[in-house]
């Protein structure tokens, strides 16, 4: 009965829109991406269906458990992890890969919401508050890094920023963070690996690298450049 219908709705079309610019992009085929999309996203959408039906007071209580379990999956990756293009992200229960780093985003989103809801408002904006945030971002932080996954890993990092945001903490602390963040690159660009750094190279000059490693940004600025404001139009695409 309470179920937002207008979100569902918008979400179904939302997926039949980009599977059509699947469908486009493969040429006029299902194969192999806009059949893919589609089964993820119904698959999904029943499991958000299911998952909306369960008390919320329920996923309160449990919120550090479920964040305990994603952490020992993502820490298991270590032990019993499937190497895949380049990096260990992956596990094998029953049959199904998991990628652990992705579970861990949602629960470290229902941790960092638990501890802001249980203390006082005003405990927010002191420091010895941050300590038990920064150890729930950090050590998912750490295990993500050496799989390695550096996408993933700052996408953690700027995930617990926002809530830290949210949750009311000063803004002067954010602004000395990115500034030391920034004092630190150099010395952070020498603990990645080579193809990180190269990644990154050429993400700022594409063209250091036209058949390699910038080659989809390229093809994207040429997609972008050739189709204009309003595209070629459906199955016209040339990139």
């Amino acid at each position: 009965k309470n179920l937002n219908y207008l979100l569902i709705f918008l979400l179904i079309l939302l997926s039949f829109i980009g599977a059509a610019g699947l469908y486009s992009a493969a040429d006029g085929s299902y194969q192999p991406w806009a059949s893919r999309h589609l089964i993820r996203f119904y698959v999904f959408l029943l499991m958000a269906i299911v998952i909306s039906i369960i008390d919320i007071k329920l996923i309160y209580k449990y919120c550090y458990l479920l964040f305990i379990i994603s952490l020992l999956l993502l820490i298991s990756v270590e032990v019993i992890g499937v190497l895949g293009k380049g990096a260990t992200r992956w596990i094998r229960i029953f049959g199904l890969s998991i990628q652990p780093s992705e579970i861990v985003k949602i629960t470290i989103i229902l941790a960092l919401a638990k501890f802001y809801n249980d203390i006082k408002f005003e405990n927010v904006k002191k420091i010895s508050y941050l300590f038990f945030p920064f150890l729930i971002l950090i050590i998912p932080f750490i295990f993500v890094v050496i799989q390695p996954d550096l996408g993933t890993s700052l996408s953690i990092i700027m995930l617990g920023v926002f809530i830290l945001f949210f949750a009311g903490i000063r803004l002067w602390k954010f602004i000395l963070g990115f500034i030391a963040t920034i004092i630190s690159i150099p010395i952070l660009l020498q603990f990645i690996k080579p193809y990180q750094r190269e990644r990154i190279i050429s993400f700022l000059n594409p063209d250091s690298d036209p058949l390699g490693q910038g080659y989809q940004l390229i093809q994207s600025k040429i997609a972008l450049g050739s189709g204009g404001a309003t595209g070629k139009g459906f199955l016209q695409g040339t990139q």
